[in-house]
């Protein structure tokens, strides 16, 4: 059994969503976090941008959205990732992107913002199973020397703890 983001959102009222913290599991027992992040009254998001999971000591962190170009989209994004790194228990974070497809430029920049907070904390990050379209733009853009890639959330995951 998986679990669609869409099915963990609980609505308080007709117009706003509170936030709040889901943990849910799989049927490998893995636990999962899914955040919703929406602080503003009368702002109603369908689906949370990340969906999270710890494995053994590592943050695994998944984007839900196939296109990442909605401006509020990426503001959201941005903050959940600010938050990721400012908590003080996740010391190693892998970003999955194996369910997107592109990204804009906006969006590049935060990911950008996020690896220079991670830096600062002394956060290790890695991130993985990027599509072709967006591996592109990142070699590109040169952000290899920036980040840390790998193929898979497996290797991003070996090469993490060593």
């Amino acid at each position: 059994m998986t679990w669609d983001a869409k099915q963990l959102i609980r609505k308080r009222g007709k117009s706003t969503i509170k936030p709040v913290l889901y943990i849910v599991g799989d049927d490998r027992g893995e636990r999962w976090r899914l955040f919703e992040q929406s602080k503003h009254k009368n702002q109603v998001n369908t689906v949370a941008t990340l969906l999270t999971r710890q494995e053994e000591d590592v943050l695994v962190a998944y984007f839900q959205d196939v296109r990442i170009i909605d401006e509020s989209r990426i503001t959201d994004l941005g903050q959940e990732l600010t938050d990721l790194v400012s908590d003080p228990d996740n010391q190693k974070i892998v970003l999955n992107f194996q369910k997107v497809s592109f990204m804009s430029s906006a969006m590049i920049g935060k990911l950008v913002s996020f690896g220079k907070k991670c830096d600062s904390a002394k956060v290790s990050l890695r991130l993985c199973n990027i599509n072709d379209n967006v591996d592109e733009v990142f070699k590109l853009m040169k952000l290899g020397k920036v980040f840390a890639l790998d193929a898979d959330e497996e290797t991003a995951l070996t090469k993490i703890h060593s």
